[in-house]
């Protein structure tokens, strides 16, 4: 009678029969705390934004009266990164936006994981982007199923 050992480094039992592990049920939790705090890194990085791309505007608008009183500045510069700001910013306010609302499944998480990794970019952000992409990754099942 020949029993097959499925690890090879294992004794097998006096009796020579090898027993199978249970498979172990893992239940989902549908609201673990990284949602929340994605949410709130994402509120952040829309206010960010919201203030680069009105500062931008406020650049582009004023660029005559702040390289009156800045004999360094000229004006067609300031006009051109008040555009360049101005532009990125909304840019990046409708990015990070889609990430309040596209939380579910794995596309979702996705696209969120991405946003996240925006985070790493920056020494402002760096500190809370690397425990959340940690959490992000840990949780993903309860994210892309709950």
């Amino acid at each position: 009678m020949s029993h097959h050992n499925p690890n090879p480094y294992q004794t097998p039992p006096a009796n020579g029969v090898v027993a199978q592990a249970a498979p172990v049920a893992r239940t989902l939790n549908p609201n673990p705390g990284v949602k929340t705090w994605q949410m709130g890194y994402l509120i952040a990085m829309l206010f960010l934004y919201l203030a680069v791309a009105v500062g931008g505007l406020l650049l582009a608008l004023f660029r005559a009266e702040i390289a009156a009183t800045d004999p360094e500045s000229r004006e067609w510069e300031l006009a051109m990164m008040g555009t360049i700001y101005g532009v990125m910013g909304a840019l990046f306010f409708a990015v990070f936006s889609v990430g309040l609302f596209w939380r579910r499944g794995m596309g979702g998480w996705i696209y969120n994981i991405v946003l996240i990794s925006f985070g790493l970019m920056s020494c402002c952000t760096l500190p809370v982007a690397i425990p959340l992409l940690i959490f992000w990754i840990k949780h993903k099942d309860d994210i892309v199923l709950g």
